[in-house]
């Protein structure tokens, strides 16, 4: 009886040995793997999945490529950006809410030393960015908490082919970039893009994006469909329905993350601008992908065959004859015999002469007017008349006081004024504040309106005047930081602070009032 026990409990370790391999090994690839060609001037640079550090030869066709720079992912100066974009549609339960941040947490925390994750939300065909790329663990978890979920639609396909096609991220040599993509898959598809193209511009672009599905709602052809889109881009897919365990979805993230960079230069003859098949050898093992070639400019020039000149001669001859003969022809014409430049030329001069003088009386009849309608005033005479105290206070009393306190307009004509600097585009904003203004996007609340970027709020932050010092306070779920810190509360302006507003950075500085390039704008 006690070598039965002993023989049960034996098969049942058995068992749980293996089911632990399973989990463990769920995920394991061991395929190599051609992620994100990038195609330069002259050279084509791949990020390698599974190369290890086996020596790695290229072929280009039929020709060998030459290697310029083959480095790991973890060398200092590179990075892994991963996106996760969430479903925060009302749509989704409950549960899968609660799954999806024990999800992020895990990722968060089992996130490579050289990660930087940023997260944002589906919303019908666009995304909305609440956190921009860190790796700041804490402000990553505190985003997340804060997403609220709305009564809207995500089409998944729209938002992948523009997010995808259109990213500037893929452009840098130094950035490897991979998606996390967490819905329902149920509105999938708006109609802006058909599943084709979205399965064209993921071959082409060869970005991995790993699915997660969180809702037992969804139609099984909408699941296939979704996690195609990992099978496509050699990543993988998660039921959020059937996982206790995160540990090795996130495992395999971190192995995907252990990539070689590998450029090189084709031979200059393949350098034509055409699709080619590409051939990454390491060790054993290859890995093929379609890129397309460099553009070799055409600088030389074609020699041409001794027919080509004796022709060309030929014809220079000829050219040369009869120049001469036209030369006769014209030296044989009577001297008597005016051309249209000699008998028009007295007129055309005289017509010149004319519209000078009319020019010169037109501009002496406009100085002469000018100077018996306006009195002369110096600059500094004009600008007091513009801007005192008294035409401010006559206009206060005419509007009601919406120009501010009496104090306010003084502040306006005597005291300093503030001025907004953007960093990244051509846009600078120069006014004195009463009270406070609000800065942001709307036409209608915001008194200092920037409007190029879409990740500043309609009414994103507000900055007061109190006692000669400037403050700043945030209103926007999107954050507000001043020199790159993120900011709570009330917060103190000073010269040259660098406001961050979404993806756009103000310089703030405190400069000297003149009246006649400043907006007076009071609340």
């Amino acid at each position: 009886m006690l070598n039965k026990i002993k023989y049960f409990l034996g098969l049942v370790a058995i068992m749980f040995v293996t089911i632990g391999i399973s989990e463990v090994d769920i995920y394991a690839s061991s395929d190599l793997v051609i992620y994100e060609p990038l195609t330069g001037e002259d050279t084509i640079s791949v990020y390698v999945k599974g190369a290890d550090d086996k020596k790695v030869s290229v072929q280009v066709g039929t020709s060998l490529a030459k290697i310029k720079s083959d480095q790991s992912i973890t060398v200092p100066g590179n990075y892994v950006y991963t996106l996760i974009l969430i479903d925060n549609s009302k749509s989704i339960k409950k549960t899968d809410r609660d799954k999806t941040k024990e999800l992020i947490s895990n990722l968060v925390m089992g996130r490579v030393p050289n990660e930087k994750i940023a997260i944002a939300t589906l919303e019908n065909n666009a995304i909305k960015y609440i956190c921009d790329y860190t790796d700041d663990g804490l402000n990553l978890q505190n985003t997340f908490n804060s997403i609220e979920y709305e009564k809207h639609k995500a089409y998944i396909i729209d938002i992948l082919y523009d997010l995808i096609h259109n990213n500037e991220i893929i452009k840098e040599k130094s950035i490897f970039w991979r998606i996390i993509v967490v819905s329902d898959a149920n509105d999938y598809n708006g109609g802006k893009y058909t599943e084709n193209e979205l399965n064209k511009v993921l071959k082409e672009k060869k970005i991995p994006v790993y699915t997660v599905y969180c809702s037992e709602k969804t139609e099984p052809d909408n699941i296939k469909w979704f996690t195609s889109i990992s099978r496509e881009t050699d990543a993988i897919d998660l039921n959020l329905l059937n996982t206790t365990d995160f540990s090795s979805f996130v495992r395999r993230l971190q192995e995907d993350s252990n990539v070689r960079k590998i450029e090189f230069l084709p031979e200059p003859e393949l350098l034509d601008g055409m699709e080619k098949m590409v051939k990454i050898n390491v060790g054993e093992r290859s890995a093929s992908q379609l890129i397309f070639m460099p553009q070799k400019k055409l600088d030389t020039v074609i020699e041409k065959s001794e027919d080509e000149k004796a022709n060309e001669k030929n014809i220079e001859n000829k050219d040369n004859k009869d120049n001469s003969e036209n030369k006769d022809i014209k030296e044989e014409k009577p001297s008597d015999e005016v051309t249209f430049l000699e008998k028009y030329l007295v007129y055309i001069i005289g017509g010149f002469i004319i519209i000078i003088l009319i020019a010169i009386i037109s501009v002496v009849m406009i100085i002469m007017r000018r100077r018996k309608v306006l009195k002369p005033e110096s600059n500094n005479d004009k600008k007091k008349k513009e801007f005192t105290t008294e035409t401010f206070t006559n206009a206060m009393q005419k509007h009601d006081n919406s120009y501010g306190s009496q104090e306010q307009v003084e502040n306006f004509v005597n005291n300093e004024c503030v001025r907004m600097t953007c960093l990244t585009e051509n846009w600078e904003k120069q006014f004195s504040i009463g009270d406070f203004i609000v800065v942001g996007r709307s036409l209608d609340k915001s008194g200092c309106v920037i409007d190029f970027d879409p990740t500043i709020s309609r009414e994103h932050c507000r900055i007061i005047r109190r006692s000669g010092k400037y403050f700043i306070e945030n209103l926007s779920k999107n954050g507000t930081k001043i020199n790159e810190n993120e900011i709570y509360k009330e917060e103190e302006l000073v010269n040259g602070s660098m406001i961050t507003l979404g993806h756009t950075k103000v310089r703030f500085e405190i400069v000297n009032n003149n009246p006649s390039e400043t907006e007076m704008l009071f609340y």
